[in-house]
């Protein structure tokens, strides 16, 4: 049976092998980039994610610490206008900008496989945060001392709820 068989014919023969096997070779290492390529975005779209919450976090952070300097300042009467004029405006700006961010991490879609229940937790707790801010910078606004003190006597459970929610989303 062999003796029929010419050389060209398993030549022929050993070409198709290695040419199918290359065919095969060749659709795998594409299902391979394509699934790179969409765990690559997913990642990508993760690091945005956080990038732009953790942003806004932090100028929350700094909101408040500025509202404790301009309460602390206002309760013990060093209040230079202008330097707190000055102040307010930048507190402002910082709430804005956190605002601008929290919107941005908004338009983020959810990461897959990201709990939907924990992304409710931390941006009710984003929300209930950034109210409190606001009303505290809404009663040094109009000049309502103490008032905004007593808000910000009770900024540190929301702050605390707000961190720990925070770490559990970076966590997930």
């Amino acid at each position: 049976m062999f003796k029929r068989i010419k050389v060209v014919t398993i030549l022929i023969i050993v070409l198709l092998t290695l040419g199918i096997s290359q065919f095969l070779t060749g659709a795998l290492s594409m299902r391979a980039l394509v699934n790179d390529r969409e765990g690559f975005q997913d990642s990508q779209r993760a690091n945005q994610s956080v990038a732009a919450f953790t942003d806004a976090w932090i100028m929350m952070n700094q909101t408040r610490i500025a509202v404790g300097t301009m309460i602390q300042n206002m309760m013990m009467g060093n209040a230079d206008k202008d330097a707190m004029q000055s102040l307010l405006q930048m507190v402002k700006e910082r709430i804005a900008s956190s605002e601008s961010r929290y919107k941005a991490y908004q338009a983020i879609p959810p990461s897959p496989g990201m709990d939907p229940a924990l992304i409710k937790k931390l941006e009710e707790s984003y929300v209930v945060y950034q109210k409190l801010l606001n009303d505290i910078v809404n009663s040094l606004a109009g000049g309502l001392a103490g008032a905004a003190m007593k808000l910000h006597e009770g900024a540190a459970p929301f702050n605390v709820a707000m961190q720990e929610n925070y770490l559990a989303w970076r966590e997930a």
